[in-house]
């Protein structure tokens, strides 16, 4: 599991997403790091295209925009994958989208905490 610190804008969500499934990763959750409300975190346990496609549907057909809106497109994902060397090739290849941003010295500090709150409340998953 790791957790990656991206920016981009709406309409790179459903890309960002199928990338990262397509690599073999699931996207456990978004978090933003908003300096007044603090740290606001939603579950997505998105593993597959069509989780994609539905994420991407529900956004699109209601009155909600994306978490990262709040932040100005800066926003966090946890994601799991079958290994390190995965994990690996999708933090190369975020970064070579234009997706990876740079972590604050503070940022690297609450990042353990989310990663063991997380393995706390993983679900299992569940077939594509």
């Amino acid at each position: 599991m790791r957790t990656f610190k991206v920016h981009h804008t709406n309409d790179e969500v459903e890309d960002e997403l199928n990338a990262i499934v397509d690599f073999g990763g699931t996207v456990l959750d978004v978090m933003v790091n908003h300096r007044a409300y603090g740290k606001m975190t939603a579950a997505l346990h998105i593993k597959c295209r069509r989780d994609v496609h539905i994420f991407v549907e529900n956004l699109r057909s209601g009155k909600s925009t994306p978490l990262l809106n709040v932040t100005s497109g800066y926003h966090f994902h946890t994601v799991s994958a079958d290994s390190d060397a995965v994990l690996d090739e999708i933090e190369q290849m975020l970064s070579e989208r234009g997706y990876l941003a740079e972590l604050l010295p503070y940022e690297k500090e609450f990042l353990p905490a989310m990663k063991s709150a997380l393995l706390d409340a993983q679900s299992p998953e569940a077939g594509c």
